[in-house]
């Protein structure tokens, strides 16, 4: 069976029929034989002096830089004005795709700290079709038909198997049903800002009222009303546990001004009282706050400001629901030029640090 559909992840911003050359033979000033070379999937430019790429999915910086931030600006300006977009103090960000399908983020100042900043994730210039698919085996013919008909009857479609990401409620209930008694993550969900409007509460805080796991994490993440989520926290019976920090943490900081229930210094101590609260019978989980490494604390004045916007973002472009973390995380690592991914990567290994000796310490008593 051939089918006849041609299956797009995406449809383009820009209408044009001219679908090729998207980014050849156009002056993107220094990045320019960056994005004509065929084995970098991706460009990013924090500022006008560090440049880096991605090829065969390795990151490194490159030796490349541009003359000033006004021509990084002028560049950016140049792309945004091909797919019909604008950019400028008024509208300060654009989040867009070429006609090729490459997508691209910009901002630029007054939202950007540390000069503008631009990524470029692109598509490759002859992409597979689903013959090819087919011909390399990660598609039968009969699974394209049936995917070729929901296509044309607009059916959802829900795919299962393969690698993926789950949300901490759903972690927790995986590791309960596993008999996995500690987990890690960055930070819990919670209590949306203006959720007394729009009744946007995260699924985790139910999880952690139903499944007896400890969640090892940096608090919840700080785009949240933290004070609401604390506070529900307590209506749940679930207890905030403070390792080394008397202060529930905000993510990419390490603190933010709600005292914790108790402080453990000590692993085995921590345990222990771990245990006793299961020994209870509540059935609730425990949250266990482990504030950011401190070298890798964002800035105050660097992280309210890059915070603030991207809530303004978020606020002006009426995004909602489970769209305003990812949207909210992207804004913030282009303002602050990588920071937050690096703060994200510590103190997630420094989560999994403690986690990993919390089990230890559970099993040994």
């Amino acid at each position: 069976m051939e089918p006849a559909v041609t299956l797009h992840l995406a449809e383009p911003d820009f209408p044009g029929d001219d679908q090729d050359g998207a980014l050849a033979g156009r002056d993107y000033g220094p990045i320019t034989p960056l994005l004509n070379d065929d084995t970098i999937s991706e460009v990013m430019v924090n500022g006008p002096n560090q440049v880096y790429i991605e090829r065969k999915g390795q990151l490194t910086p490159v030796d490349v830089k541009f003359e000033s931030d006004a021509e990084l600006i002028r560049v950016i300006r140049e792309i945004a004005s091909f797919v019909g977009r604008r950019i400028d103090e008024e509208s300060p960000m654009v989040d867009c795709r070429l006609p090729d399908g490459s997508r691209v983020n910009a901002i630029i100042p007054p939202l950007a700290i540390d000069g503008a900043s631009l990524t470029i994730r692109k598509f490759a210039r002859d992409p597979y079709t689903v013959q090819d698919l087919i011909g390399f085996g990660s598609l039968t013919a009969e699974a394209a038909g049936f995917l070729e008909a929901c296509v044309k009857a607009h059916f959802n479609i829900l795919v299962a198997g393969g690698t993926g990401s789950t949300t901490v409620a759903a972690t927790m209930l995986a590791a309960h049903r596993a008999g996995i008694g500690v987990f890690v993550t960055g930070g819990i969900g919670g209590v949306h800002r203006g959720a007394s409007e729009t009744d946007d509460v995260s699924s985790d805080l139910g999880a952690l009222a139903r499944f007896p796991v400890a969640v090892v994490c940096s608090g919840a993440k700080s785009i949240l009303d933290l004070a609401r989520t604390v506070e529900r926290l307590e209506t749940l019976g679930v207890p905030i546990y403070g390792y080394r920090c008397d202060e529930f943490p905000a993510f990419w900081r390490r603190s933010s001004g709600l005292r914790l229930d108790q402080r453990f210094d000590d692993l085995a101590e921590l345990a222990e009282a771990i245990r006793e609260h299961h020994a209870l019978g509540t059935g609730t989980g425990v949250v266990v706050a482990n504030p950011v490494p401190e070298a890798h604390e964002l800035d105050d004045e660097v992280y309210q400001r890059a915070l603030n916007g991207a809530l303004e973002m978020v606020r002006s472009q009426g995004i909602r629901g489970r769209e305003v973390t990812p949207h909210i995380l992207e804004f913030m690592h282009m303002v602050t030029g990588g920071e937050v991914v690096e703060s994200n990567v510590a103190l997630l290994l420094d989560n999994a640090r403690v986690a990993g000796e919390l089990a230890v310490s559970l099993a040994n008593t």
